[in-house]
């Protein structure tokens, strides 16, 4: 089902790893895609895609939002929010063991504490 998308990220690697905004549109797009299918509609392929993305910073739910989130200075992929480190170790787990309803509860507080985040940074910058 999303085999092609997948794909695409794995032939684009050297593309997708950038937080360029065309790209971090295209991740977002994928784990929404994803996180949003029916379950029952899910493919092992697409879970083993699914799973192979969320293994890495760059592909996973974490490096499918802005590029604004502070990086770890020792991986620059790697968000430097420990909270945010956090969910994006536990979300793989998630998508390993096909729980489709954790995933995207994991994404969600992916998406709240990146808007924290990246609010938190900006205004560190003017201050």
């Amino acid at each position: 089902m999303f085999e092609k998308a997948a794909q695409y990220l794995f032939d684009h690697f050297h593309e997708v790893t950038s937080f360029e905004p065309a790209q971090t549109r295209l991740k977002r797009k994928f784990w929404k895609k994803f996180l949003n299918a029916d379950a029952n509609t899910l493919t092992q392929s697409d879970w083993n895609m699914a799973h192979t993305l969320a293994n890495n910073w760059d592909t996973c739910a974490c490096g499918s939002f802005d590029g604004d989130i502070p990086r770890a200075e020792d991986n620059e992929s790697m968000p430097a929010d420990r909270t945010l480190q956090d969910l994006g170790g536990n979300f793989p787990g998630f998508i390993a063991n096909e729980d489709l309803e954790s995933a995207r509860k994991c994404f969600h507080a992916i998406q709240q504490r990146s808007g924290q985040v990246i609010r938190q940074s900006l205004f560190d910058r003017h201050v």
